[in-house]
């Protein structure tokens, strides 16, 4: 039963929390580092899963190494992309134009990383899949695959509005 409300819970949590406008603005980092800390909480604490059932056991220092040193030749080749006058358009994002440096600092370094990737693929590479694992992988597959898609339902609308040709300074702020 506890999965089951883990599950219905990750699906309504993001879609939620974009509705409350703090979010999108200050709150979006502290809250979704409290939500991680939570599940985790609950993960190890009701579900009774183990961090090798969440895929954090086995993380090494050569393994993080692995993974930056991936997303600094990934960044670096958007930023290539980004920085010639035939590609800038393909990378594009009206969200970020005219951000200092320091913001897009903030939301490539903190933001994203602290903000979203690390309670994304905790709840649901991690958590969510390894509550559902005993069922089969194909059934812990779908399952997270499915309320990932939820997850972002709310957030998809909004980048829509966001970056429709017609939206105003305003609407793009809120994002």
């Amino acid at each position: 039963m506890t999965r089951i409300l883990v599950t219905f819970a990750l699906s309504v949590y993001n879609n939620v929390a974009n509705l409350w406008p703090p979010f999108n603005r200050w709150a979006y980092v502290p809250a979704n580092v409290v939500a991680t800390s939570l599940l985790g909480a609950v993960a190890i604490g009701i579900l009774d899963l183990s961090a090798s059932d969440l895929g954090i056991s086995e993380l090494s220092l050569a393994d993080a190494a692995v993974g930056l040193a991936i997303g600094v030749a990934v960044g670096s080749g958007v930023f290539v992309v980004a920085a010639t006058p035939r590609g800038a358009h393909l990378v594009a994002d009206r969200r970020v134009a005219g951000l200092s440096g320091a913001m897009l600092a903030y939301q490539m370094l903190v933001r994203v990383p602290f903000g979203t990737a690390l309670l994304e693929e905790f709840a649901f590479r991690g958590v969510l899949f390894a509550s559902w694992r005993d069922r089969g992988v194909l059934v812990a597959t779908i399952i997270s695959s499915v309320v990932f898609g939820f997850w972002h339902i709310t957030p998809a609308a909004i980048m829509v509005r966001t970056n429709a040709p017609d939206a105003s300074r305003r609407t793009m702020i809120r994002v």
